[in-house]
């Protein structure tokens, strides 16, 4: 797989406003695909983007097990994603690296010629979906750059000229920072990994909704977050949570060092 951008359907285009029921039928198409057996995994950090992706699998291939890394037990992503998983009655495993885990994966990732923030999180997430078994894993990378999930997608700066040359760049950068190192890190340890966010189905739709939609002034991923409470049923405490993500998994704010255990929790 090349680092340059995949040909992918435009960011924006126009046409008709899709309705939710639209954009529902083109993400259950997409997640369809995904090759239903029984060895996939989800990463969860309990935010918006991987509980509604989890809703979508549920609803489709039934209960699939879950993975989470964090550096300790009280990072918000933890908790969230401890949350999740018991109010939809899967399988939680998470990891909680230790300094050699850190290492570990740093060493694997510093050897590459770019490294992307959170790259050692999500390799490290990978390896532990390969010791349980998992052979593909179903990703949410996209829906960021579809929905207007950036702080600069939803605020104004001297970064971008307007609200488009934001999502026409993040869309541009895709590939080379997430799903490249990705697809790198799969590859390393035997696994395969599906984008349903990055299906034509859905960028195809996606990509009518106006950005003065997707987004509102201070409130990135607006739309979605509408969609994600009204039609899909996600509760408002996921929805409304701040976005963290895999940048900031092996960081803690919590005290005056970072707490760092080793281990699993099942």
């Amino acid at each position: 797989m090349s680092s340059r951008m995949t040909q992918r359907p435009p960011v924006i285009s126009p046409g008709p406003v899709p309705a939710y029921a639209e954009v529902d039928k083109a993400i259950s198409e997409a997640v369809f695909t995904c090759t239903p057996n029984d060895h996939l995994g989800m990463f969860l950090s309990g935010g918006i983007d991987s509980t509604m992706l989890l809703s979508y699998v549920l609803h489709l291939f039934g209960p699939i097990p879950v993975f989470t890394v964090a550096i300790d037990p009280s990072h918000p992503d933890l908790v969230w994603a401890e949350t999740v998983a018991k109010h939809y009655g899967v399988r939680h495993i998470v990891l909680l690296p230790d300094a050699f885990d850190l290492f570990h994966a740093g060493d694997i990732i510093n050897r590459r010629r770019t490294h992307f923030n959170g790259d050692d999180a999500v390799y490290l997430a990978l390896e532990l979906a390969h010791r349980y078994g998992v052979k593909r894993i179903i990703a949410t990378d996209g829906i960021d750059e579809l929905m207007g999930g950036y702080w600069w997608h939803a605020n104004v700066s001297d970064r971008y000229t307007d609200v488009s040359a934001a999502f026409e760049d993040y869309w541009q950068r895709l590939d080379a920072e997430q799903i490249y190192p990705m697809k790198l890190s799969a590859d390393r340890v035997g696994i395969e990994v599906s984008w349903p966010f990055l299906d034509d189905r859905v960028v195809q739709v996606i990509s009518r909704i106006p950005v003065s939609e997707r987004v509102k002034p201070g409130i990135p991923k607006a739309w979605w977050k509408r969609f994600a409470r009204e039609y899909v049923g996600i509760p408002d405490g996921v929805v409304e949570r701040q976005k963290l993500g895999f940048v900031s998994a092996l960081t803690s704010d919590i005290g005056p060092m970072k707490v760092r255990i080793c281990g699993e929790v099942q």
